[in-house]
C-alpha cells in the first residue's frame, strides 16, 4: 500500500457518504419546494391530473421520508466513527499559550496523517475548543489573539481566535 492511501481512502469515502447525504436532502427540500408552488399555481382544479398527483404524492413523500431517514443514518454513522477516532487518539503534545491562559494540545488519530487539536481552558482544564484535520507533521503555534494548529501554508484557516466562540465552545463538548 502506498504511504498516504490509507488517510485519501478514508476522506473520499467519508465525502463519498455526505455527499450523498446532502443529495438526499437536497431532493427532499426541492420536492416538497416545488410541490408547494405546483399546488398554488393549481389551486381549484379538477380531474384526471388530480387524482393521479395525490397518488404521485403519497408515493413521493413515503419516498422522501425513507431518504431523509437514510441521510439521518449515514450523518449519524460518520459522527459516530469520527467520534470513536477521536477517542483513540495517542502521541499528544501538550503546549500553553504565553499568557498562560490556554493549553493547546496536538493528537495523533488512528489513520493515517489523522491530528486532532484541542483547546483548554489552563485554569479550570474544560475543554474550549476542537478541530480534526490531516497533518504529516503536526505543530501548533500561539499568537495573541489566535492559535495555530496547523503550520500547512496551504490552510488559511488553520487557527482559532482567542478567545474561542460560543459555537467553538458547544461543538467541543460533543464527543
Amino acid at each position: 500500500m502506498m504511504p498516504g492511501l490509507g488517510a485519501s481512502l478514508f476522506v473520499l469515502i467519508r465525502w463519498l457518504f455526505s455527499a450523498i447525504a446532502i443529495g438526499l436532502i437536497s431532493a427532499c427540500v426541492l420536492y416538497f419546494l416545488f410541490q408547494k408552488i405546483w399546488w398554488r399555481n393549481n389551486a381549484g382544479k379538477a380531474g384526471v391530473e388530480n387524482a393521479g398527483r395525490l397518488v404521485a404524492e403519497s408515493f413521493l413523500k413515503r419516498r422522501c421520508k425513507t431518504m431523509l431517514l437514510i441521510a439521518v443514518l449515514i450523518i449519524g454513522a460518520q459522527y459516530g466513527l469520527a467520534a470513536r477516532h477521536r477517542m483513540e487518539a495517542s502521541a499528544c503534545e501538550q503546549e500553553k499559550s504565553r499568557d498562560r491562559k490556554y493549553i493547546g494540545e496536538v493528537c495523533l488519530l488512528p489513520y493515517e496523517d489523522g491530528t486532532l487539536f484541542r483547546l483548554y481552558d489552563a485554569n479550570t482544564k474544560a475543554i474550549l475548543a476542537k478541530r480534526e484535520y490531516y497533518d504529516l507533521a503536526p505543530k501548533m503555534f500561539f499568537d495573541r489573539d489566535r492559535v495555530y494548529y496547523s503550520m500547512d501554508a496551504s490552510r488559511e484557516d488553520a487557527y482559532i481566535l482567542l478567545p474561542p466562540s460560543p459555537l467553538d465552545r458547544i461543538t467541543a463538548k460533543l464527543p
